[in-house]
């Protein structure tokens, strides 16, 4: 029988093998392959809170050496202050090697749609990362997207089990250039360390563009088994 010193430097000892060891968070997607989420939301709308619950349906559509396509198909709800308002949307988005957005469209697809996309991203670092290690996504102002200039920060930060799965903690925060009034996230991915996919992701948000207006508040985007 181990003894539990015996144990205690065993797991320190496989801790500290993981965290020295160098990954890749790069995202492979099969095609055809589906995947999908619940999200999660609650948001300051005027006067009122707006709430946001909704499933996704994520179908890879297409996969090259550039890059992969995903079309989203969502189905849900929001309530506004008691006034309950369904949500029924698709969208198609264009993926770069990294995982950042290069194209978004669809019937409800607004110009403040890139910029939201852009930094709520998970952008892959193109490279093998450890522990502790920390990389950037910036963007460039384009009119014809409606993409903002910005810059998203990432860090990796520790390996947990999340859903009953292994993935790498990454965090993130990301800003628009403009002062007090543009726009930024925050938040938390936890990403398959066997698939490179997002298990869950937790994201704050200021002045988040919309169609509506600018609002605050955060969402929690779960992997549905």
């Amino acid at each position: 029988m181990v003894n539990r010193i015996g144990i205690i430097t065993l797991i320190a000892a496989s801790t500290a093998a993981a965290a020295a060891t160098y990954h890749s968070l790069e995202y492979k997607p099969l095609l055809n392959s589906e995947t999908k989420y619940r999200v999660v939301g609650t948001f300051e709308f005027g006067a009122g809170e707006l709430k946001l619950t909704t499933e996704i349906i994520e179908t890879v559509k297409k996969v090259d050496d550039k890059g992969f396509t995903i079309e989203t198909v969502q189905s849900g709800e929001v309530d506004f202050n008691g006034q309950k308002i369904p949500l029924e949307d698709t969208s198609t988005a264009v993926y770069g090697l990294d995982a950042r957005v290069l194209n978004l469209t669809g019937p409800s697809v607004t110009p403040g749609a890139i910029r939201t996309a852009n930094l709520g991203a998970l952008v892959r670092p193109g490279k093998d990362v450890i522990e502790g290690d920390t990389w950037k996504a910036e963007y460039k102002e384009d009119m014809l997207t409606g993409a903002a200039q910005a810059t998203a920060e990432f860090k990796l930060e520790s390996f947990e089990q999340i859903e009953g799965e292994a993935a790498f903690k990454v965090t993130f925060k990301s800003s628009e250039e403009g002062g007090s009034a543009a726009a930024s996230a925050s938040g938390t991915f936890w990403v398959s360390q066997i698939t490179g996919a997002v298990i869950k992701s937790e994201t704050e948000w200021k002045n988040m563009p919309t169609a509506g207006g600018p609002v605050n508040g955060k969402y929690i985007q779960t992997l549905i088994r």
